[in-house]
């Protein structure tokens, strides 16, 4: 079930009967399933037409310690349960794109044969994609270069969906086409891989000591409570919402909490725009004392309204405390 929990809002205002309005917080509903994945490329380098993982070939020896390292830490961790090992090959678009299909099937299946060699994955959790000539790649490869000719090429994949069209016209760029042929084509062979996990849930003492090191393995309910550990105006307390918003920036009580706190703290705008991506009672609160704040009591009293209508009391009282200070200021 999820907790309202309220705390009061020092004004900015004059009265003489000075309004205490109330900032909503909201204890975010209990995850059963803490499903989690992280994504990673191995930029491993082939050699042309090639799908055999060389460790020794110019710098695969680094990017294979760094895949050991990863795969290791997650594998080894007894608070987690890996069940998801998914691997997507690519190849760099010179060629046949048939040809290219297979070579990055061969490849994704060469990379996972590696980690289950090395790190003894199960085979019921792995899956296995390809994609053969990596477009999409390269336009970002472009996009983040200083390349000379990156709007020619550009031009060529805005211009035609037709891979053999593009293929011909990059050709065609000569000098340029070498240049993406030896110094960005080689980024493109690679396996991107995603390592899915559940983790365990956490007592808050446990929590705590993992917020500040592995917070991705926590629920948002997690870190409320261990939030509300710390005393409420110190730096630890604000430091939990802000680890919460910024890695959950889609989810609504990650916004709405650290909304709730940005108010309390004076950052009024950044409240604002945090508050207004959730559409929940407790928010629409939380944005009218935004509007107080602001000097704006129209749009205060029509946020408050909205929040008391739909049955949250604080919005109700706090939509009174206006409404009393509006009619006699002094």
């Amino acid at each position: 079930m999820t907790h309202n929990t309220y705390r009061g809002l020092s004004p900015i205002l004059p009265p003489v009967v000075r309004p205490s309005y109330q900032v909503a917080y909201v204890e975010p509903p209990t995850e059963e399933v803490k499903q989690r994945s992280e994504t990673y490329e191995a930029r491993l380098n082939f050699r042309v037409n090639r799908y055999d993982i060389e460790r020794d070939y110019m710098n695969n020896a680094a990017v294979l310690a760094e895949v050991d390292q990863i795969i290791r830490e997650v594998h080894q961790d007894e608070n987690l349960t890996v069940n998801q090992f998914k691997v997507t090959g690519y190849a760099s678009p010179e060629g046949a794109s048939a040809h290219n299909m297979t070579l990055s099937e061969n490849r994704a299946k060469s990379f996972v044969k590696y980690v289950q060699d090395q790190h003894a994955i199960p085979q019921q959790v792995v899956q296995i994609n390809w994609k053969g000539d990596d477009w999409e790649g390269l336009r970002r490869i472009m996009e983040e270069s200083e390349f000379s000719s990156k709007n020619q090429v550009l031009g060529i994949l805005d211009g035609t969906s037709d891979a053999q069209q593009r293929k011909n016209q990059l050709r065609n760029l000569g000098s340029a086409y070498r240049t993406l042929l030896d110094d960005y084509y080689p980024y493109l062979r690679r396996n991107e891989y995603t390592i899915g996990y559940i983790a365990r849930p956490f007592s808050v003492e446990e929590a705590r000591a993992l917020v500040k090191t592995k917070p991705q393995q926590l629920s948002l309910n997690e870190m409320y409570l261990v939030a509300n550990t710390y005393p409420k105006n110190s730096a630890e307390f604000k430091e939990v919402f802000d680890i919460a918003a910024r890695l959950y920036p889609n989810d609504p009580y990650a916004n709405l909490n650290s909304a709730a706190l940005d108010i309390e703290n004076g950052a009024y705008d950044t409240a604002l725009d945090r508050a207004q991506k959730v559409d929940l009672p407790e928010s629409w609160n939380n944005i009218g004392l935004i509007y107080i704040q602001k000097g704006d009591y129209t749009q205060a009293a029509q946020y408050l309204r909205r929040a008391a209508e739909a049955g949250l009391p604080i919005a109700r009282e706090n939509l009174n405390q206006l409404n009393t200070w509006l009619e006699d200021p002094e």
